[in-house]
């Protein structure tokens, strides 16, 4: 029995590669001092691999989404999403995932956070254990192996690996490797007739990365966005 293939129309996908970071703040209260108080200045910096893209593209350039198959690619082909880290500085970092989800109470389509609803969207963590979604965010945050429970977690400075004589390395270095999905796209459950076939839908991936120290996520966001 041949497998009928069913459209679903795309029309906004956002670059992972391109990341727009947040800034990051630093301060002290300095209206009493004490005594002496140091900061420690570094630099937070990560570069990525894998966006969003459609599966598929017709003659009029119109862009698909098809059920089952991976929107995560890298270098036009489908593959994962990955960061590197090169901070000098412990960081945090999250995701956020939108996707246009059918929601049978209204029978319409809406926009929702994954995680708020996972119905339908397929999203294969690197390493799950590694993910912790906060529902007050809409956020998903990365958890570094052996980090204690509770939020936030730290991801460790890079250390720049070093030869035998103790000289740092000449090529420039890729940073730590943190996988973070394996894969994303619409359920390869869904069949003809579904409720997105030839609709609109939008899915948006974003990652944020802060340093960890003098600052959280809310007053952060705050700053950028007042």
């Amino acid at each position: 029995m041949n497998k009928k293939v069913i459209p679903v129309l795309l029309i906004l996908a956002i670059a992972v590669g391109i990341i727009a970071y947040k800034p990051s703040l630093a301060w002290l209260d300095n209206s009493q001092f004490a005594k002496s108080q140091q900061v420690n200045i570094g630099q937070l910096k990560y570069s990525f691999d894998g966006e969003i893209d459609a599966a598929y593209i017709d003659e009029s350039s119109t862009e698909y989404v098809l059920p089952g198959a991976n929107l995560i690619y890298v270098n036009g082909v489908p593959g994962s999403l990955v960061a590197y880290n090169l901070s000098t500085i412990t960081t945090n970092l999250r995701v956020r995932i939108d996707y246009t989800y059918y929601d049978t109470g209204t029978h319409t389509l809406i926009q929702a956070a994954y995680g708020d609803q996972t119905g339908d969207l397929s999203v294969a963590f690197a390493v799950p254990a590694n993910w912790a979604y906060d529902s007050a965010t809409k956020c998903w945050n990365y958890k570094p192996a052996g980090a204690p429970s509770g939020s936030p977690y730290e991801i460790p400075a890079y250390i720049e690996p070093v030869t035998a004589s103790g000289e740092t390395t000449i090529a420039p270095p890729a940073g730590d490797t943190i996988p973070l999905i394996n894969s994303l796209g619409y359920s390869s459950a869904l069949t003809a007739g579904n409720p997105y076939e030839n609709q609109n839908i939008h899915i948006t991936l974003t990652v944020e990365v802060k340093q960890a120290d003098y600052v959280d996520w809310t007053t952060l966001i705050s700053q950028v966005y007042p």
